[in-house]
């Protein structure tokens, strides 16, 4: 969000005449938190039909860069099992994250995350080892063919609630096997197996339990139509030096 579109979203939200009552306000484009999260948080006291009043209505403002970094964390966080989003999660990609954040600041001409390099080449280049370290870019896009294949087995009806992902990241070999919900034991054996096989290989080996169907309805489409616009950006950043 430039500091334009921050301006329009104050004079239409924050400044304009509303019937319910504003409670709090928290600017986190102008002061970034530590996570690399940016956005503007209202939280608003509801007004109007009586069995409704009192209670408590939050609205989020995020620009499309902002809205495209804090689903990829989202997506990151449903494949790897950390609570990225809650900064319980692997040094190496909350650091990834948050330099990114500060990537898309600069682009937006907004604040700087805290604690990130303050120049766009020391920034940049610093996402493209993290990147490099990490294999983000062949995951990711991993991640999302795979949530293609299931969108597309869920259309055969067949009830399968758990997935398998074996992914070579060196070779960008992605197998997926499916289970029902009655083989949630041979899954875990078989994720054992895979795990113990490829320990110290470049493998990244995800088993996604499904026993809500929403939370893969809710990892896709949406999140990976966002998740490739993400990387499309990344790919810039890390190819500009």
């Amino acid at each position: 969000m430039s500091n334009l579109q921050k301006k329009f979203a104050k004079e239409v939200f924050i400044k304009g005449e509303l019937k319910h009552k504003k409670v709090t306000e928290k600017d986190f484009i102008a002061e970034p938190r530590e996570s690399g999260y940016r956005g503007i948080h209202l939280v608003y006291q509801y007004r109007g039909k009586k069995a409704y009043n009192g209670l408590l209505i939050e609205i989020q403002i995020r620009s499309k860069l902002q809205h495209l970094w804090a689903t990829a964390v989202e997506t990151a966080g449903f494949f790897t099992k950390q609570a990225i989003k809650s900064s319980e999660a692997d040094k190496e990609w909350l650091d990834f994250f948050k330099l990114v954040s500060s990537a898309f600041s600069i682009i937006e001409d907004c604040p700087l995350v805290p604690n990130t390099p303050t120049t766009e080449k020391e920034l940049f280049l610093e996402i493209k080892s993290k990147e490099e370290k990490l294999k983000i870019v062949k995951i990711m896009e991993a991640w999302r063919r795979a949530a293609k294949t299931i969108s597309e087995v869920d259309k055969t009806k067949k009830k399968f609630h758990y997935y398998l992902l074996e992914l070579n990241i060196n070779k960008e070999e992605l197998s997926i096997f499916a289970f029902t919900k009655n083989q949630g034991e041979i899954a875990m054996k078989k994720y054992s197996e895979m795990e113990k096989k490829n320990q110290g290989k470049e493998y990244d080996i995800v088993l996604v339990g499904a026993d809500t169907q929403k939370d893969l309805e809710k990892a896709y489409p949406n999140y990976f139509i966002d998740t490739k616009d993400f990387l499309e950006k990344l790919k810039e950043i890390i190819g500009k030096y």
